[in-house]
């Protein structure tokens, strides 16, 4: 296989190798290129129908990322989503700085979101699921499949039963949007050790699944360590595939998968940036027990489907250089606002 490729790189060269887990060592040809110099200016594209299959057939190839710009390939945000389907709606906001409007501002926004903010926790930002649900308003049950078997696919050498893989999924969407350590995720589970979850998440983590959000500490300036994690899936539709994962659902996954309250996931992924992103956490105050849902870019936020912050939510956010209290009418606009558009 490595001669054969050795002969179609000439300068600068593109290789697709479609199917490529079923050919044998496929893996092992690309690293004997790579020791070689031959791949210097070529990029290589390794893509198949199953990621477990995929996963299973070859290994990763630790240091050879290649030299240049790292790009992360991020879903859609809301930002890009309204600009492309509701681009008349979000004109007037499309220059909008989060950080150049107040709490005032975002409270006396009386535009109504609701619908296309439903549609985006519905269909989260992958391209795909996004042109279907635009298309035939749901999803067939293969399209579902395969991001299971991404997920599942991801833990696929660990050979831990699918039982325990499921129990795990569960309990990742049963403590969704709340302060969670691995041992409370083992709970429920037929895993014995609280650092086997930790490495189950840690995976899905690396492949790109879930993001696990630290705790900042905003007197001392830093990301403190602590036990109780923010875990999230990285999109509003990967949530609901988790839910899929976690409850067994085999078929008819869009009428059967039970309703998850995904709003901050979905709020998590406009935090996401194409390069030099700063990290998203949450701020909580050992005091007073006090927690705050996210800090970005030195800004505060907590969500609220109705009501206020507690009154020691408010020292936390007054504590922030800029914050928003973002209920279910004005989030949306918050939302757009602090989401990465394609101009950026």
């Amino acid at each position: 296989m490595s001669s054969h490729l050795s002969e179609l790189i000439y300068e600068k060269t593109t290789i697709v190798l479609d199917e490529v887990q079923s050919v044998e060592g496929w893996y092992l040809a690309l690293r004997s290129l790579y020791s070689e110099g031959k791949l210097k200016k070529c990029r290589i594209w390794c893509t198949g129908s199953e990621a477990r299959h995929l996963l299973e057939s070859g290994e990763r190839l630790p240091g050879r990322k290649g030299e240049g710009i790292t790009i992360f390939a991020r879903p859609w945000s809301f930002k890009e989503y309204m600009d492309f389907f509701y681009p008349q709606e979000a004109d007037p906001f499309r220059e909008i700085n989060f950080k150049h409007v107040n709490q005032h501002w975002l409270e006396n926004q009386k535009i109504d979101w609701e619908k296309p903010w439903k549609e985006y926790c519905l269909s989260g930002g992958f391209p795909r699921i996004v042109g279907e649900y635009r298309k035939n308003g749901q999803l067939l049950d293969s399209i579902w499949n395969i991001y299971i078997d991404w997920i599942l696919g991801s833990w696929s050498k660990l050979r831990t039963p699918q039982r325990s893989l499921s129990a795990v999924a569960k309990k990742l969407c049963e403590t969704l949007n709340s302060r969670v350590n691995f041992e409370a995720i083992k709970k429920g589970t037929d895993i014995q050790s609280a650092n086997t979850i930790r490495t189950l998440l840690e995976i899905q983590e690396d492949h790109f699944s879930i993001h696990i959000v630290p705790r900042f500490d905003l007197q001392r300036g830093i990301f403190a360590p602590a036990k109780q994690k923010k875990i999230y899936p990285i999109d509003p539709f990967i949530a609901r595939v988790w839910a899929s994962v976690g409850w067994n659902i085999r078929r008819l996954f869009e009428e059967s998968i039970p309703s998850l309250n995904i709003s901050e996931c979905a709020f998590l992924t406009q935090t996401y940036r194409s390069m030099n992103a700063p990290e998203a956490a949450y701020l909580y105050r050992d005091s007073s027990k006090s927690e705050v849902d996210f800090y970005f870019d030195e800004c505060a936020f907590e969500l609220k489907s109705n009501g206020n912050p507690t009154k020691k939510q408010f020292e936390i956010l007054n504590e922030a250089p800029h914050y928003f209290v973002a209920q279910r009418k004005n989030l949306p606009v918050l939302a757009y606002l602090i989401g990465e558009g394609r101009a950026s």
